[in-house]
């Protein structure tokens, strides 16, 4: 991959695909970025047994590059169709989706969620990128974050409402995407004009059916008796409100992604590595007052918490936004203690140990 832009500084070089580095660290900087980006890839490339190292000059540009080995693949690794009889879900025809979401970690994760489902994913880290990038690419369909820096979601589906751009149809699909869903949200959101909701973590069988709602010319119909009955009696352990709140369900986490094992056991590495950091992040928003800082901090954390099953955590973050919008500094403190313990919780284990209990027939 190759851009034009500031470069990289030669003594920066060796050090950016270390976890949380940014290149820009002045206060003034644009973008929100926790520096995992790069972290990320480079764990993805050597999971696929690869390597990957840049080139740049300051002022000029750089260039990227990775390698990776594959398999080749058999008719014995097909999977067969189902037997007659079994009911099929709906599916969608593959998207050109744009995501507006600022956190990396969610990035990641909803991006390889989609992708699973064979969709192109583009993402953009605000409103303003969205807008950006609409007015340079076609996508079908946005999964619009509803809290980002610099431009919301809401204000962003204005924008495009009203724009009198001729490079994008106005009237796109927009699905509002918000880890903090309370009753009457879906109608402020379609009030805004967005076409849809879907809470997070994203729920893929969620996702189609709200789809198949706004854009019926997207799905393949297919029979589907049984499906709202087979919804209703699923496992719901991922539901922050009900029951035990576990530190990760691993069972939960290994449903959502399909048993690909080696990838979320890099998620859940990457998360307890940046727990830390969002810890300090949400100390310092509460240490000098700014409630607006801390909603955004504890609405991302608790996505992402909720996405890996972080059950118990992704709880505590929703009680830390709900006492930010209220200005509530006591209650955010209070919350802040639980979620000290919780991590002191998830520093006495470690990824494996998760997985050790795991039956083999389970895992990938």
């Amino acid at each position: 991959m190759e851009d034009t832009g500031v470069g990289i500084p030669p003594e920066q070089l060796n050090r950016i695909f270390g976890a949380f580095f940014q290149g820009d660290v002045s206060s003034t900087k644009r973008y929100s970025g926790t520096g995992l980006g790069l972290a990320i890839s480079k764990r993805l490339v050597e999971i696929m047994g690869g390597s990957i190292w840049a080139e740049s000059r300051p002022n000029v540009g750089s260039t990227f590059y990775f390698t990776a080995r594959f398999g080749i693949g058999s008719e014995s690794d097909i999977i067969a169709d189902e037997p007659a009889g079994q009911h099929k879900p709906l599916t969608i025809n593959p998207l050109r989706i744009l995501l507006a979401e600022d956190d990396l970690l969610n990035q990641m994760l909803e991006t390889t969620v989609l992708q699973c489902q064979g969709h192109t994913v583009t993402v953009a880290n605000n409103g303003k990128e969205v807008l950006d990038l609409l007015n340079r690419e076609i996508f079908d369909l946005i999964l619009m974050d509803v809290s980002m820096p610099e431009m919301g979601g809401i204000e962003a589906t204005r924008e495009i409402r009203n724009s009198l751009s001729n490079n994008f149809d106005k009237n796109i699909k927009i699905i509002a995407q918000t880890a903090h869903a309370v009753k009457g949200d879906r109608e402020k959101l379609l009030e805004a004009g967005m076409d849809g909701y879907i809470s997070k973590p994203i729920d893929v069988d969620q996702l189609i059916e709200e789809i198949a709602n706004i854009a019926p010319g997207f799905v393949n119909r297919q029979t589907s008796t049984g499906r709202q009955a087979d919804k209703d009696t699923r496992n719901q352990s991922t539901g922050i409100d009900e029951g035990k709140h576990p530190v990760i369900d691993v069972d939960a986490l290994r449903t959502r992604f399909y048993g690909q094992e080696d990838f979320f056991v890099q998620i859940l590495s990457i998360f307890f590595e940046e727990f830390p950091k969002r810890m300090t992040a949400i100390n310092t928003a509460i240490e000098v007052g700014d409630f607006a800082k801390l909603s955004l901090l504890a609405h991302s954390f608790k996505g992402v918490a909720a996405t890996v099953c972080a059950l118990e955590i992704a709880g505590c973050a929703d009680r830390i936004y709900q006492a930010a919008l209220e200005n509530d500094l006591e209650g955010a403190k209070s919350q802040v203690k639980e979620l000290n313990l919780a991590l002191d919780r998830v520093r006495a284990i470690s990824v494996e140990d998760l997985f050790s209990a795991m039956p083999t027939g389970s895992r990938s």
